[in-house]
């Protein structure tokens, strides 16, 4: 078992896992004002969005630095049909739309990505 701190301060908020909602997060309350301390167990950050497979920005400008043209439209009907339609489709759909948005907030951040090209459905995937 490792460690255990012990802090004689107070916080406005505690964030728990350093993953890509918690940096976010963590990101987000410390630009509003708040005292942010974020939590993480492991010894780096990153949290399962190190594991992520690529990276799901629809229409970004990552993907269009890279000559990419994979539209909101192919991600989600590549994941209704990978899912065999049991998705939440309206939910799917809010969520594919704002991913362009959400890496330009995490790049204008300073965060800069670096990733290998994946287009849904033109490769074999286990």
């Amino acid at each position: 078992m490792g460690k255990i701190a012990t802090y004689e301060k107070s916080f406005d908020m505690i964030i728990v896992g350093g993953g890509a909602c918690g940096l976010s997060a963590a990101v987000e309350a410390g630009e509003n004002g708040l005292n942010v301390v974020l939590v993480e167990k492991r010894h780096s950050i990153g949290g399962n969005a190190m594991f992520a497979d690529g990276m799901l920005a629809a229409g970004s400008g990552v993907q269009k630095k890279q000559l990419l043209d994979v539209r909101p439209d192919d991600i989600v009907q590549f994941a209704m049909e990978y899912a065999h339609q049991s998705l939440n489709a309206r939910l799917l759909r809010v969520f594919v739309d704002k991913t362009a948005d959400n890496i330009k907030w995490l790049e204008e951040k300073g965060i800069k990505f670096h990733v290998d090209p994946y287009i849904p459905g033109q490769a074999d995937y286990p």
